[in-house]
């Protein structure tokens, strides 16, 4: 049976505010579905509201993406052909950043074969338990001071390790590339702008494997059903938006350790769930 019109505009606004948090998303939205009962076109609604924050992300980003390329770009031109020399922190963000999609890509290639058995309720409670633990361990080393000019190829390769880690486990790839960065030092600035870019690549994958499994799976939609999908795109890339403000917020003004309690609060609750259903 396809799920109603309420129940996808609020599975898109949970989708796709959780998506662009330091939280895990499927925690969320299978705590939504366990609460409802889901539908079995609810991969769909999935695959529309990550495509709505792949979105978002990308508009957000997209000046940041584009001055990289320039900078790496002049960069290999002759320096005798060059009109001003490169951004030298530019170029070091763009290296790293591209260091740390290799490990990020290299396990994301698990995530067919990793994310089998993973929809169940007392999974995602322990998923988002290790969340906040993760989140928590890395706020107590402090505020970090780290720019890209001082970043090594081995704080590189963690941090997309850490990400991908996060992507093949549900426990989120921005959660854990946050957590990454901040124990390698990072400062908050530039731990909350890695993250996000690395959650370009880990979204691409997860996109990738969600069109590989839809492909195989339930037929034709109906008509209406597809509607909704494609309404379900901008209304998430709306509320990604909104996640994406309010964690640039936070990580000015009080690092991510209301994130940290906020995982644990809703890890037990569906622990009790799972307990009770």
């Amino acid at each position: 049976m396809a799920p109603g019109w309420l129940y996808s505009f609020v599975y898109a606004l949970v989708a796709g505010f959780s998506e662009l948090l330091p939280l895990s998303a499927s925690a969320n939205t299978l705590l939504l579905e366990t609460l409802t009962g889901g539908s079995e076109y609810i991969a769909y609604l999935a695959f529309a509201c990550r495509l709505g924050a792949l979105a978002s992300l990308l508009w957000a980003y997209y000046p940041t993406l584009r001055r990289l390329g320039r900078e790496r770009r002049l960069a290999r031109v002759p320096v005798r052909r060059r009109k001003r020399q490169p951004d030298a922190a530019a170029v070091a963000e763009g290296r790293a950043l591209r260091a740390g999609m290799v490990p990020l890509a290299l396990l994301g290639a698990l995530l067919g074969w990793c994310s089998r058995g993973s929809a169940s309720i007392w999974f995602a409670a322990l998923m988002s338990a290790v969340t906040g633990l993760a989140l928590y361990l890395s706020q107590r080393r402090g505020i970090g001071t780290k720019e890209p000019d001082a970043v090594t190829p081995l704080d590189s390769v963690l941090v997309g390790a850490a990400a991908g880690i996060g992507l093949i486990t549900a426990l989120s790839p921005l959660a854990m590339g946050l957590a990454a960065c901040q124990r390698r030092g990072y400062s908050r600035e530039y731990t909350l702008r890695t993250a996000m870019l690395l959650a370009i690549p880990a979204l691409l994958i997860r996109l990738a494997v969600d069109v590989l499994s839809l492909a195989a799976g339930v037929a034709a939609l109906p008509l209406t059903m597809l509607v909704k999908c494609a309404v379900c795109v901008p209304i998430s890339a709306l509320a990604a938006r909104g996640g994406l403000e309010l964690a640039r917020f936070l990580s000015v003004k009080a690092g991510f350790s209301a994130f940290c309690f906020y995982c644990w609060g809703l890890a037990l609750f569906e622990f009790i769930l799972y307990l009770i259903i």
